[in-house]
Formats: structure tokens, C-alpha cells, sequence
């Protein structure tokens, strides 16, 4: 998601989701259930391959994502309709689940 939004450097990108984690968990929910981490095998230039942190994110993780990423970033600012509020599935650790 980071590439997309416009984020070079994954480490500007971590920033965004840290403060998306506490969006989520500002809004009530367990940001565990909506960021589930792991780790994940890339390879490298020559053929070895290195661990490196990846996540997997629920459709609101990556909702709080866009709402927290850099206006300036072109996607971000040209897609108002991304902000559009989703309704977190039931059962997802949030106020009414």
C-alpha cells in the first residue's frame, strides 16, 4: 500500500501506520484485529533473501491508512471518495462488536 500512496521510503510509510493503529484504537477498536503483522521472505539483488516486516490489514485498517497519509501525496489528494467512511465488520473488536 505504500508504493501506491505515493511512499518511496517504507520508513516514512511506518509513521502512517502508526498513527492509523491509534485512530483505531482511539476509535474504540483493537488495532491487533485491523494491523495483523508478519513477517515476510524477500529476495534480494542476488538471490538471498532477507526477512522484512509486512502487515495485513482489514478494509478499515486501510481506510484509518489513507485518512492519516500525507495530503500532498497525489492518490491521496486526488481521491477524496478513498475517506468514505466503511462500517468495521461485526465481531471485529470495536465498540458495537
Amino acid at each position: 500500500m505504500a508504493r501506491p500512496l505515493g511512499y518511496q521510503d517504507y520508513r516514512n510509510f511506518v509513521t502512517v501506520i502508526e498513527k492509523a493503529k491509534e485512530a483505531c484504537n482511539n476509535s474504540g477498536y483493537n488495532d491487533k484485529n485491523h494491523f495483523v503483522e508478519f513477517t515476510e521472505l524477500i529476495r534480494t539483488g542476488k538471490g538471498a533473501r532477507r526477512p522484512v516486516e509486512a502487515f495485513r490489514l482489514s478494509r478499515y485498517a486501510c481506510y484509518l491508512i489513507i485518512q492519516n497519509a500525507d495530503p500532498s501525496k497525489d492518490l491521496v489528494a486526488g481521491r477524496p471518495d478513498l475517506l468514505r467512511d466503511p462500517d468495521p465488520p461485526p465481531g471485529t473488536g470495536g465498540p458495537a462488536g
